[in-house]
């Protein structure tokens, strides 16, 4: 009943010699001369035929991630003149936003699309207008609190009206006690 059938020894065997093979190649591994290519591909070709070539030589490799990213890459160095004006205005309209909120969004599409620097420019952007508005809460914050507190601040020489006003004291003798 549990005997061993050849054709089952047989598929094993295969499976494991298919898998020996595979672990030598690097199949999906990030080596260093792979990695020396993405980072360079990304950052000086400007043709995106040959991101698009290297994107499909990543996915060939296993390297999905790297490759979703060379394609991306290629998409935004392929844009037609209409959609980098298009792009080019949209970041100029969200550098001179004073809503961090919308900057930070816009700042996520273009990171999306590869366009790291202008995410980058946009994220600092939105950074200083969070500290202005930071700063301005922590002034308007002092400024309430200095207010309250010189509301409730007795006068500084009421001590010694109250004193003089007892018969037969006066303030050089209420200081001394």
């Amino acid at each position: 009943m549990f005997g061993f059938d050849p054709i089952s020894i047989g598929v094993g065997v295969l499976v494991w010699l298919a898998f020996k093979k595979q672990s030598g190649t690097q199949f999906g591994a990030m080596t260093a001369e792979r990695e020396d290519l993405f980072r360079n591909a990304m950052a000086h070709c400007a043709d995106p035929k040959k991101l698009a070539f290297l994107a499909n030589e990543f996915k060939k490799e296993g390297l999905k991630a790297e490759a979703w990213a060379l394609k991306k890459r290629a998409e935004w160095r392929g844009r037609s003149e209409d959609v980098r004006a298009a792009h080019a205005s949209i970041f100029e309209r969200a550098l001179n936003s004073e809503n961090a909120t919308a900057i930070l969004s816009v700042a996520a599409a273009f990171e999306d699309m590869t366009a790291t620097v202008k995410a980058k420019q946009l994220r600092e952007r939105a950074q200083m207008l969070n500290e202005q508005a930071l700063k301005k809460h922590a002034e308007a914050e002092e400024a309430k609190a200095k207010e309250s507190a010189a509301k409730l601040k007795p006068e500084s020489n009421g001590a010694a009206k109250k004193a003089e006003s007892i018969p037969g004291n006066t303030a050089e003798e209420s200081a001394t006690e």
